[in-house]
């Protein structure tokens, strides 16, 4: 994306491709691999799986890894305004030009952003369409194992845990690409792979005695294709340097899946049967990656993944372990997704030690009979006693999580979760005085396929309303927040989660209308998924109870995920009976099918990348960041001064603060910190630079635990600083000295002017500008923001002089009543529609003058004085 493009969209620093640990030069003859994330950046980047592969790709020789995401829609305006094809983020690669594009498929409200990326590369839609020249479109993910919704679009599906075999595929794509063969010999070779599904190679039809609708082989194969897996979580790749984002992410942290898989058996849930049999990485592994993640990210968080971390084998002293190391770096742990009695109170205690973080408790259903359908083994007594204990600790707040529209599900049971949510919120109170906040989150159940429960209808959209409505109003009280799943996109996720192929005319048309990331509540625009309906013949009711019949043939029957038809019967039966099974998946037993699976298609892989490039022993431990004890005072405070250039400049104040945070860590320098719950390096920076300006003087104040050595400051930042920042000189200054915004005299901006554009001022234009602003009618600066009615006649502050060379302006800006004007408004001023004409000068701010460092009650009288 070029410049003129970034500096006209928001959040930037999305799209500049050049974060901490990035790819950066590919070298002739790679494959270049793209890897599609089909949602926004700070979703797409906070998707563990994404990182896993990209690190993948990045190790293989010969092979080169670049992301994609789906811009926001003023970037998707742009690029078809101006007919500008959407590009890879590391190299800016048109997605044409790709020889492999991969999507992942984490949620079935993406699909018409998949479709937004191949338009928006130039790439044709459906499959069918494309030729040898355009690139191989793949998918992977928990949604390719019910691939056909999709089927008309994505060339192959990689069915299963894809680190080791998406290599595989690029090295066959290399080999195809080198052969001249047609593009129908590569998608067969795929086929014989395993783990892959041709969507191309199959036909959904009439068939049979039955004249049911399924799917027939085109190719004569007599067995499903087997999900792939590693069987050995420890020697599975992970990255050695994981990426760390500039802009803020939705789980801007250090993620670590502890373990894959689920020993339970919750029969709504998909995911503990994609990923069964249940396999756990090591303490000694996880305690490696987080050391060195920490090393390499300066993240100030670490989490424990895993569908149910507290069922984790060693999970009390892996916690008690990792404390020991992250306390003194001031960095906390997150256990997401904890069962409800799975944690020792101990374990909770130590999570304590840094900071808290959020508490979540799941019990889905609120009557013990609905937990049975389920088979949420969970009683009251543990939802009461882990409430009492989280409060006792100190948290002020919990979340709740219920479905609702669960099979058999009686209208008594719904009032049941105000009960519930009441019980569970009078136990947390009676551990500590004051106010505790109970968050209901409310969502309606989504049948989803390869769960016992596939065969059950959808509640209908109304109902859902209706019990939603229900809830509100019953705890509409003091100490409850109700939250809800929009029941529209349940409808919508309802339909592609069990779809078959013909539900791939449906999502086309969507997307022709105009549906766009649909999973965002903003951005869904319901009526023009009703046209689509009313175009394709598609009666969403339909979709709500798709398989009625048990012995049906399904969409997804050639996805074998090694679990038995049988099993899933079974458990449907126990279901609608109410009936809890007694299940727990070790890894090494046979009670549902997966571990006594044959070899064929579904033996696990072994790793085709070279040795991991680790630099900790597992019985090593780091010294980290010199910090400061609790009720300690700094030792020593620096005033830095550092230049912030291209691509830097497209950096938000709060992500440049970010920034240096994670530097400060990453540099081992004897930080300071501050106190309170959220512990953080203590700094100060000089006042914002709006983004896209450039700059040569920037300041921030950095308080250390100890005086630190000549030239220890800059050496240490600069090394571990990204593209664009780079400290230029650190001095002393007193504890006590004044604010750094106290301390700015002035600072000088260079205004340049693109040349020979409409929008361009000539030297006329500029002369008549700058007369105007000093002319006898005040430009108050306080007219539209609090900074300018602080800053009282803008024409005292600001000093304008026309550059040499005629295409612009050197503007110099004082400080006056406490605070600076920023050029920005200088030039709404000047040019008061350059916003609507388009103008965009290039902005370096050269120079700044600062007040010689005093205690801020000196630096009180004289600018009293200076106001004089």
């Amino acid at each position: 994306m070029n410049d003129e493009l970034t500096l006209n969209v928001r959040r930037p620093a999305r799209y500049m491709g050049s974060e901490l640990h990035a790819a950066r030069n590919p070298q002739r003859g790679d494959l270049r691999v793209g890897l599609a994330f089909p949602d926004l950046y700070e979703v797409g980047m906070s998707h563990l799986g994404l990182n896993l592969l990209y690190d993948c790709l990045n190790r293989a020789p010969g092979l080169f890894g670049e992301r994609v995401f789906m811009p926001d829609e003023d970037l998707e305006g742009l690029l078809r305004e101006r007919a500008i094809p959407l590009t890879t983020l590391e190299t800016k690669l048109p997605l044409g030009q790709l020889d492999v594009l991969g999507f992942s498929l984490a949620y079935e409200l993406t699909y018409t952003n998949v479709l937004g990326i191949l338009d928006l590369g130039g790439i044709p839609l459906r499959s069918s369409d494309r030729s040898r020249e355009h690139p191989i479109v793949i998918a992977g993910g928990p949604c390719a194992f019910n691939p056909e919704p999709l089927g008309s679009f994505i060339d192959a599906f990689v069915v299963g845990e894809a680190e080791f075999l998406i290599v595989e595929i690029c090295r066959t794509v290399g080999e195809w690409k080198a052969s001249g063969n047609s593009r129908q010999d590569l998608l067969r070779a795929l086929d014989r792979m395993g783990g892959i599904y041709v969507p191309s190679l199959f036909e959904w039809r009439r068939e049979g005695a039955d004249g049911r609708h399924r799917l027939v082989s085109l190719t004569g194969r007599d067995r499903p294709v087997r999900k792939c897996e590693i069987a050995n979580l420890d020697d599975a790749p992970y990255p050695a340097s994981p990426l760390v984002p500039f802009a803020r992410i939705v789980h801007d942290r250090i993620s670590i899946e502890a373990a894959r898989g689920c020993p339970h058996a919750c029969r709504f849930c998909q995911a503990s049967n994609l990923y069964r049999p249940y396999r756990e990485r090591s303490p000694d592994r996880l305690r490696e990656i987080a050391l060195q993640s920490l090393e390499k990210t300066g993240y100030e968080q670490v989490s424990l993944l895993a569908l149910s971390i507290g069922d984790h084998s060693c999970i009390g002293q892996l916690v008690r372990d990792l404390m020991q190391e992250l306390v003194p770096r001031r960095v906390s742990l997150s256990l997401p997704s904890l069962r409800v009695g799975s944690l020792e109170d101990s374990v909770v205690e130590e999570i304590l030690r840094v900071r808290k973080t959020g508490f979540t408790l799941a019990p889905e259903a609120a009557s013990p009979r609905l937990r049975s359908v389920v088979n949420k083994t969970i009683s009251e007594e543990e939802l009461f006693r882990t409430a009492h204990l989280i409060s006792r600790l100190g948290w002020r707040s919990l979340k709740l999580y219920f479905m609702i529209g669960l099979p058999t599900e009686t209208e008594e049971e719904v009032e049941e979760i105000v009960r519930l949510a009441q019980a569970i919120r009078a136990h947390a109170k009676t551990a500590r005085t004051g106010g505790f906040q109970i968050t209901v989150n409310v969502s309606s159940f989504v049948p989803k396929a390869h769960t016992p429960l596939q065969w059950v209808p959808q509640q209908a959209r109304e109902v859902s309303e209706e019990k939603q409505r229900f809830l509100r109003q019953r705890l509409k009280q003091p100490g409850f927040r109700v939250k809800w799943h929009d029941v529209r996109l349940s409808l919508l996720e309802g339909i592609f989660a069990r779809g078959d192929r013909n539900v791939g005319d449906l999502l086309e048309a969507a997307y022709r209308l105009g549906c766009r990331r649909d999973g965002w509540s903003e951005y869904l625009r319901f009526d023009l998924w009703e046209k689509a309906f009313e175009q394709t013949g598609v009666n969403p009711a339909d979709h709500l109870d798709p398989y009625p019949d048990t012995q049906a043939p399904l969409p997804w029957d050639w996805i074998d995920t090694g679990m038995p038809r049988e099993w899933f019967l079974e458990e449907h039966q126990k279901a609608l009976e109410s009936i809890c099974s007694d299940f727990s998946c070790t890894g090494s037993c046979d009670e549902c099918g997966v571990c006594a699976r044959t070899s064929d298609g579904g033996e696990a892989r072994q790793s085709p990348l070279p040795d991991d490039p680790r630099t900790l022993p597992s019985n090593a431990s780091r010294t980290g960041p010199s910090v400061r004890g609790r009720g300690e005072r700094p030792a020593a405070r620096l005033r830095l001064q550092y230049t912030k250039r291209h691509p830097a400049s497209y950096l938000s104040h709060l992500e440049t603060l970010t920034l240096f945070h994670r530097a400060l860590r990453r540099s081992k320098l004897p930080i300071h910190y501050t106190g309170g719950e959220h512990p953080h390096p203590k700094m100060a920076f000089s006042p914002a630079l709006p983004v896209g300006v450039e700059s040569l003087a920037e300041y921030l104040d950095l308080w250390l635990s100890r005086m630190p050595e000549a030239g220890e400051v800059e050496k240490g930042l600069n090394a571990v600083l990204p593209e664009g920042i780079s400290v230029q000189d650190a001095r002393p200054v007193p504890l006590n000295a004044s604010s750094l915004e106290q301390s700015i005299a002035w600072m000088e901006y260079d205004i340049s002017f693109p040349e020979a554009t409409p929008q361009t001022p000539s030297q006329e234009d500029l002369k008549r500008a700058m007369e105007a602003f000093y002319d006898d009618n005040p430009c108050s600066a306080g007219a539209d923001s609090k900074e300018e009615k602080k800053s009282g006649d803008l024409r005292r502050a600001v000093k304008l002089e026309g550059k040499q060379d005629g295409h612009g302006l050197v503007c110099r800006i004082h400080r006056l009543s406490g605070s600076t004007a920023s050029a920005m408004r200088v030039l709404q001023v000047l040019f008061p529609t350059s916003n609507r004409n388009g103008l965009r000068p290039r902005i370096i701010k050269t120079d700044a003058a600062l007040l010689p460092p005093s205690p801020p009650a000196l630096a009180s009288k004289r600018k009293l004085r200076n106001d004089k």
